[in-house]
């Protein structure tokens, strides 16, 4: 936070801004300012219960991002009515965040790659932990990564439709989240590194790594 203050009266961030635009700059700026809400506040790194709870975080306090925001305004850095679409934007991004996490666990990702390949999720973890992507060991098993995607976002995608059915998100919001979360499973399934932190921080006894992987 303070570093971004001194930016800001130093007048770099205006440099800045002027290069590359000021929507972009204020933007790539305040997710890090809205995490110190998050871990300052402790509720929103919790799991979200539902998607009307995820509105609700977004709508809460974010003293730090309202500080940041009143700066720029003060500053002349930008206006009001920016500052105001900026926010609301930004609560956008925070609801299809959340609601992504009801929506989509990456222990799905273990669960469809073992279904899909006919293996077991000890196997996959086992692979995963030995070096290998999720497109590795299902290319070895004979699936391709298009049809590795489709495995791993079918629970995902039925679990949006659930929402959509009850009511609680449009079918464009529901839409919009799955594109989300399969740019991230597309990028996820040739990751060779996501077990480092596993391994290391459950080293005993050997199931450990493949339970938490299940629970998240």
């Amino acid at each position: 936070m303070k570093k971004i203050q001194r930016m800001v009266r130093s007048g770099r961030f205006l440099a800045v801004a002027a290069l590359f635009g000021l929507a972009a700059t204020v933007l790539v700026a305040l997710p890090l300012v809205a995490s110190a809400d998050e871990s300052d506040g402790g509720a929103p790194n919790t799991p979200p219960l539902s998607v009307e709870d995820c509105r609700d975080r977004a709508g809460g306090d974010h003293p730090f991002r309202d500080e940041f925001m009143d700066e720029l305004v003060a500053d002349a850095v930008i206006t009001a009515d920016q500052a105001a679409e900026i926010g609301a934007r930004l609560d956008d991004h925070r609801v299809e965040a959340c609601i992504g996490r009801i929506v989509f666990e990456r222990g799905n990702a273990i669960r469809s790659t073992a279904s899909v390949t006919g293996t077991e999720p000890r196997e996959v973890l086992g692979a995963i932990v030995s070096g290998q992507s999720l497109s590795q060991f299902a290319n070895d098993h004979g699936i391709d990564d298009s049809t590795l995607i489709e495995a791993i976002m079918e629970e995902p995608t039925a679990k949006a439709a659930e929402l959509v059915s009850s009511g609680e998100l449009s079918q464009a919001e529901a839409d919009q989240i799955l594109s989300a979360i399969e740019e991230r499973v597309t990028v996820m399934i040739q990751k060779t590194d996501i077990s480092r932190g596993a391994s290391e921080a459950h080293r005993s006894p050997a199931t450990k790594p493949v339970d938490v992987c299940l629970r998240q």
